[in-house]
C-alpha cells in the first residue's frame, strides 16, 4: 500500500511541477500582453496550434527584432527571443516551413539606404544561420519583405525596390546569389509593403499581390507565377472599385488555390474595406465586395488581414472606429464566402486612439489575432464558432 502511495505522490508531483512550471502571459481585458514593449506585429500557425509571432522593438538609439512562441492554451514556449539587433529595423515578416523557419525585415543603414535581412531558426528557436543583407544597400526602398516555402527546405524571400519587385531563393544551407527579378516598372512605382506570396501545398504555382502606380492610379495587381518562377499569367488588376490611398492590403490562398485580396481605402473621405475572390489562374471569381457596413466607421489608413484555414472557412479582421478609438472588427466567411452571423467587436475593451496593425491567422477552428495597443504586442485566440464578443 506505501508503495502504490509513494508512486502516484510521485506522479502527481510530476504532473503538478510541469503544470506549474508553464508560464502564462500577463492579460488585458483578457487578452494575452506578449510584449509591453512593440510595434507591428506579424504572426503564423503551426500544425500543432502555435503561434509565432515576430515584432519590433525601439530603443532610443536603436531597436531589434524579436520572436516569441505561444500555445494555444497562452502559454510561453518561446519568450522574447531576440533575432537581431541594428540602429534602425522595421517591418518584420515569418513564414513557417515543414522543418525550419524563416524571419526576415528591412534594415536600413546610413540613416537612409535600406535592405533586406534575415535569419533561420529550427522549430525550438535555435538560429541556424546569418546571413547578412539578402538584397544589396539602397534596393529595399521601404518594403516588407515576404516570404514562403515553394518546397521542403526551398524559400522564396521577395521585397519590392522603387521600381520593381525583386527575390531570391533561400534554404539554410544556401542563398542563390542570382536575383529574381519579377516586376520592372520602369517610370512607375512600387507602393510600400512589397509584395505578398501565396502558395498552397500541393500546388505547383505561387501568386504575387502587390500595390503600385503604372496605370496613373494607385492599384493592386497580382500575377501568377510557375515554381520556375516564370510568369503563367499577365498582370491583373485586382483592385477596380476607385478608391483613393490605397495603403494596406492583406490576401491569403486556400487549399485549392483560390485566393482573397483586401484592403483598405477612401471614396469621398469615407474609409472602407473592400475583398476580392480569385481562382487558382487569377482569374475573377467576383468583383470587389464592401466587408464593412455602411454604419461601421473604418480608421483611416486601416490595416487588415485575411486568413483561410484548412477546412475553407475564412476571416477578415480591419481596423475600425468607435466612438473616435480603433478597435479590431472581424468577419467570418463559410467556404462559399457567405458572411456567417454579425460583424463582431473583436477588442471590446481596447482603449487607444492609434493603429493597431492588426494580423490574424485562422487555424482550424480557432482564430489568432495578435495587434499594438498601447506599444504593447497583443495576442487573441478564439474559438471560430463561438465568438466571444458580439459588435455592440
Amino acid at each position: 500500500m506505501n508503495t502504490r502511495i509513494g508512486f502516484w505522490l510521485v506522479i502527481f508531483l510530476i504532473v503538478f511541477i510541469s503544470v506549474f512550471n508553464t508560464s502564462s502571459y500577463s492579460q488585458t481585458n483578457g487578452n494575452l500582453v506578449v510584449s509591453p514593449n512593440g510595434s507591428i506585429p506579424q504572426l503564423a500557425v503551426d500544425n500543432n496550434g502555435n503561434a509565432h509571432i515576430v515584432w519590433t522593438t525601439y530603443e532610443s538609439e536603436s531597436s531589434s527584432i524579436q520572436y516569441s512562441v505561444v500555445s494555444s492554451s497562452g502559454n510561453k514556449l518561446i519568450d522574447s527571443l531576440q533575432i537581431g539587433n541594428s540602429k534602425y529595423f522595421d517591418e518584420p515578416n515569418i513564414s513557417l516551413g515543414k522543418e525550419n523557419i524563416i524571419i526576415s525585415w528591412r534594415a536600413v543603414i546610413g540613416g537612409s539606404e535600406s535592405y533586406i535581412d534575415g535569419r533561420f531558426l529550427d522549430y525550438k528557436g535555435n538560429l541556424d544561420s546569418v546571413f547578412g543583407a539578402f538584397s544589396s544597400p539602397g534596393s529595399a526602398s521601404s518594403s516588407t519583405p515576404y516570404s514562403c516555402e515553394l518546397d521542403k527546405g526551398k524559400f522564396l524571400l521577395a521585397w519590392s525596390g522603387e521600381k520593381t519587385i525583386d527575390g531570391k531563393i533561400l534554404s539554410v544551407d544556401s542563398v542563390n546569389v542570382n536575383t529574381l527579378n519579377f516586376v520592372n516598372l520602369n517610370q512607375s512605382s512600387i507602393k510600400l509593403l512589397g509584395p505578398v506570396i501565396l502558395k498552397a501545398p500541393g500546388i505547383n504555382k505561387y501568386s504575387l499581390v502587390w500595390l503600385d502606380d503604372h496605370t496613373g492610379e494607385t492599384q493592386l495587381f497580382t500575377r501568377i507565377f510557375n515554381l520556375d518562377n516564370t510568369p503563367v499569367s499577365e498582370i491583373i488588376t485586382v483592385s477596380t472599385d476607385s478608391l483613393n490611398d490605397l495603403f494596406y492590403y492583406s490576401a491569403a490562398m486556400d487549399s485549392t488555390g483560390k485566393f482573397i485580396v483586401a484592403w483598405s481605402g477612401d471614396k469621398n473621405n469615407i474609409w472602407q474595406i473592400d475583398k476580392r475572390l480569385f481562382d487558382s489562374s487569377g482569374n475573377p471569381i467576383t468583383g470587389c465586395q464592401k466587408v464593412n457596413a455602411d454604419s461601421d466607421k473604418v480608421n483611416p489608413y486601416a490595416t487588415v488581414s485575411v486568413s483561410f484555414a484548412k477546412n475553407v472557412n475564412s476571416i477578415i479582421v480591419w481596423e475600425a472606429l468607435l466612438n473616435n478609438h480603433a478597435k479590431v472588427y472581424l468577419n467570418r466567411y463559410d467556404p462559399a464566402g457567405t458572411l456567417l452571423g454579425k460583424t463582431i467587436n473583436f477588442t471590446p475593451g481596447q482603449d487607444t486612439t492609434n493603429n493597431v496593425y492588426v494580423c490574424a491567422s485562422l487555424k482550424d477552428d480557432l482564430i489568432y489575432m495578435s495587434w499594438n495597443q498601447n506599444n504593447k504586442v497583443m495576442l487573441k485566440i478564439a474559438d471560430f464558432n463561438k465568438p466571444e464578443f458580439v459588435k455592440r
